[in-house]
């Protein structure tokens, strides 16, 4: 119990508001609580470092697109986890969804410099933006879907499709 106590004293003393998760690891792991508090400060910082370095140059940018699961289904989402669409009217490597189509259905973009997976391609829109596509199909989110896991366009008139690898 007294090391718990210098452990929480410590913890205040830094202004570290630690969860009783942490409590345990420190008592678990550290031989002495000033060696766990300083290891968690060290810790937090070199990943604090190591984010910031990883953002500034581009190593967090991702795939455009991803798999994801719900309900033991796999589907398609971008790098929001927001869900990816295929509509049955267009051809392989060309989008049919231009206009109103496209304000409800934006088309999921991505510039030449991005690093595709496999299956997934590049395709050319009539205005010169590049589209995502998987297997040639043209992937879209849908307006409707206002957060991740949302699935609001799955089957809308019948040509609207949840993405699928």
């Amino acid at each position: 119990m007294r090391v718990s106590k210098r452990i929480k004293k410590s913890f205040e003393r830094q202004g570290i508001n630690p969860t009783p998760q942490l409590y345990l690891l420190c008592l678990r792991c550290c031989r002495s609580q000033i060696e766990g508090i300083e290891m968690f400060k060290t810790n937090t910082l070199t990943a604090a470092v190591a984010a910031a370095v990883l953002a500034a140059t581009g190593a967090f940018a991702g795939a455009p697109a991803v798999t994801g699961q719900f309900d033991n289904v796999t589907y398609l989402m971008n790098a929001e986890k927001m869900t990816l669409y295929t509509f049955d009217k267009d051809e392989k490597d060309k989008s049919n969804c231009y206009g109103d189509c496209a304000t409800k259905w934006p088309p999921l973009t991505a510039d030449d410099s991005v690093e595709l997976s496999k299956g997934y391609s590049l395709i050319e829109r009539t205005d010169g933006t590049k589209q995502v596509a998987y297997k040639g199909q043209p992937l879209y989110l849908w307006f409707k879907d206002q957060k991740p896991g949302d699935m609001t366009g799955d089957g809308v008139k019948d040509v609207w499709h949840v993405a699928k690898p």
